[in-house]
């Protein structure tokens, strides 16, 4: 075989190993924000799935308990994957376990493969952590699991949902939908497309309702050839209570609007798992349901009747504004369905990171009336805070990106991108949680409670955010943190008042700065002399002035006068008058007034000499104040405010207030009476 061949050769075999080597499935386990929900919990247990350290961790409740309520369990298999955790949000306190799905890593896509999908169950077989916590043990902490029967192949998504008593799973991905009941380990799976009415549909979250239906969220195929590669698609399943199996009994197509940005996304690549287009689902006991579109940066409420759950009501649509993806990557409900909680992260149209927020919205009725007449509010309308704020801080042991927030349904729980779990606990009327957190670094951490601070209060029972600032007009001095007293009608009483202020106490700040004006002598020469012969009365002034400095030469010239002159008349030595001869001579060489001719005028020349340097020093600095926005304060004068500039204008600002003088003439006319006389005429 020839050089050439064997090249050929190589090279298609190069290509041939990395094609192979793509297509095996091998996830980033430490990757908290991939395939699913890591983590999940209820009123009585807390579970992650720590995929770095290929453990399965349980925290029980209370959760802010001193004792160690927490266990780790391994993966049954190392080369588990898992996607998602869950739990059902109104287990029992004796029903300690929680739920986990996933793949078999390592594993060509294609490959024909029956034991590659998994659902298992981790369950307290021991002491119960919560009627005996002084006997429980985590070595009753155990995981048990089963493979589907069927090789469905790889799935890019594939989710579970749990019944609300937690006693049957359900698991939901493109190719097949399964049910699995741990008390009988009983796991029934079936094709999906059996299930689904469009076969391209991609499940990409899911909840179950206690009223015996659940909602899948995920993204449908439009084909090659349309533009809109993938659209978001809302499931409405009920079960047959025979068989326990889901079916489609409507749905609901989520369309932007022509004149919107998220028109021109084209959703391309949605089938291929990536974090830009995780979906959230959450129903509340009253039928009604959030779905998180994080992709089109957008959160859509619709509503379910729970007697005849048959189809959706729309009921309304939020995004958060902008070109940005992100709002609705989390959606929870929280104080028995009348809060809702949403998790507005902000990417850009790239799915780089920029801002993690929670947005806490409260009052809504569930009215079925309100909702059939389309009187409910918005979400907009019922905006109550946003965490972090100024009471509740980013814990110190927090990363800022948040990946998923999900309610207890009376707590808020929360995970960062490290894997961090905070909880949220509820809080008294009079009481705020605090996020602080402690010192400790051990996951998760538990908000502490925290007593309302004077210009706040809370009234609300089981709230999870800040206290809220007195309006205006209503006062709290922190005895009483429920609710705002009324205010004396005489007294200062702004947002977040703690007592009332009396006007006479206040003193009036004019923040309208008037328009500068120039001194009275804009000439240098006049402002040369000026400052030439100014001495002024303080420390600074004195200093600076050229006249204290020629004064000082002018004594010292006295003295050399009075020097002479006892020289002349005291002393007849001979070294006495030569020493007088001599100065005589030195102050004639110094004599710029006569020229050499009088030694007088030499004592007097020192003193010109102090001032001609003092006005070359003035006039460089002051040439140098100039333009005025560049330049500081002028320390080389006694008056620190002159610049080199003038100023003139004609207009003046309202909010400045007269001078004495201009005042007297405002009253003046405001006291003037004037007339207005309208004619009428008319020409024929």
């Amino acid at each position: 075989m020839c050089p050439q061949m064997q090249y050929l050769y190589l090279f298609i075999l190069i290509i041939f190993v990395n094609d192979v080597k793509s297509s095996i499935f091998d996830p980033d386990i430490t990757d908290y924000n991939a395939y699913g929900l890591k983590f999940a919990a209820n009123d009585f247990l807390l579970a992650q799935a720590q995929g770095g350290d290929q453990l399965l961790f349980v925290q029980f409740s209370p959760y802010d308990s001193p004792l160690t309520l927490s266990c780790s369990v391994d993966y049954p298999d190392s080369s588990q994957y898992v996607y998602t955790v869950a739990v059902g949000s109104k287990q029992a306190s004796t029903q300690e376990y929680f739920y986990f799905a996933g793949e078999i890593s390592g594993i060509d896509d294609e490959e024909t493969v029956v034991q590659r999908t998994f659902i298992g169950i981790v369950n307290n077989t021991g002491m119960s952590a919560h009627a005996n916590p002084m006997d429980f043990s985590c070595n009753d902490v155990v995981a048990y699991y089963k493979y589907l029967s069927l090789d469905y192949g790889h799935q890019e998504y594939y989710v579970i949902g749990v019944k609300s008593t937690g006693t049957v799973a359900y698991g939901f991905s493109n190719g097949f939908v399964f049910v699995y009941t741990p008390l009988n380990s009983l796991l029934v799976s079936v094709n999906g497309s059996t299930i689904w009415t469009d076969g391209t549909f991609m499940p990409h979250a899911v909840d179950v309702s206690q009223y015996n239906f659940a909602v899948v969220a995920g993204y449908i195929d439009n084909g090659r050839n349309s533009r809109i590669k993938f659209t978001p698609v809302v499931y409405l399943l009920k079960f047959n209570l025979v068989s326990g199996f889901p079916y489609v009994v409507s749905n609901w197509t989520y369309v932007p609007s022509n004149n919107s940005w998220q028109f021109g996304q084209s959703n391309s690549g949605a089938n291929i798992y990536s974090a830009k287009y995780d979906m959230s689902l959450s129903i509340n006991d009253y039928g009604q349901v959030l779905v998180g579109i994080q992709s089109a940066n957008t959160v859509v409420r619709l509503s379910v009747s729970v007697s005849n759950p048959s189809a959706f009501i729309f009921i309304s649509s939020q995004e958060n504004g902008g070109r940005a993806l992100g709002y609705g990557k989390s959606v929870a409900w929280l104080q028995n369905g009348t809060s809702i909680a949403i998790l507005a992260n902000s990417y850009t149209l790239s799915y780089t990171w920029i801002s993690s927020q929670i947005y806490l919205y409260n009052s809504f009725t569930n009215s079925p009336s309100s909702i059939l007449l389309n009187t409910e509010q918005t979400l907009s309308s019922n905006m109550d805070s946003i965490f972090p704020n100024s009471q509740q801080t980013l814990s110190s042991n927090m990363d800022s990106i948040f990946l998923r927030l999900l309610s207890t349904p009376t707590a808020l729980a929360l995970m960062d991108s490290a894997g961090y779990i905070f909880v949220i606990l509820p809080s008294l009327p009079g009481f705020y949680s605090s996020t602080t957190g402690s010192d400790s670094a051990t996951s998760p951490g538990v908000s502490v409670t925290r007593p309302c601070i004077s210009g706040t209060y809370n009234n609300q029972t089981g709230s999870v955010g800040p206290c809220k600032l007195c309006s205006r007009g209503l006062k709290n001095s922190g005895n009483d943190s429920v609710s705002c007293a009324i205010c004396d009608a005489s007294s200062f009483c702004p947002l977040g008042s703690t007592d009332d202020v009396s006007y006479t106490a206040l003193v009036s700040v004019v923040q309208a700065l008037s328009y500068p004006t120039s001194p009275e002598s804009v000439i240098f020469d006049d402002i040369l002399i000026q400052n030439m012969f100014r001495l002024g009365t303080s420390g600074h002034c004195v200093v600076v002035s050229p006249l204290f400095w020629a004064l000082i030469v002018t004594g010292l010239a006295i003295m050399i006068l009075l020097l002479m002159a006892g020289l002349k008349l005291c002393i007849k030595h001979p070294h006495g008058k030569k020493a007088r001869k001599y100065l005589k001579h030195v102050f004639k060489q110094t004599d710029f007034v006569g020229e050499g001719e009088l030694w007088v005028g030499g004592l007097a020349s020192f003193a010109i000499v102090v001032l001609v340097s003092f006005a070359y020093s003035f006039s460089n600095s002051y040439l140098n104040q100039y333009p005025i926005e560049n330049v500081g304060n002028s320390n080389f004068a006694c008056d620190r405010s002159i610049r080199n500039a003038k100023f003139d204008t004609s207009l003046q600002s309202l909010g400045i207030p007269a001078t004495e003088n201009e005042q007297t003439m405002f009253d003046l006319l405001n006291e003037q009476t004037f007339k207005c006389h309208a004619l009428r005429t008319s020409i024929g």
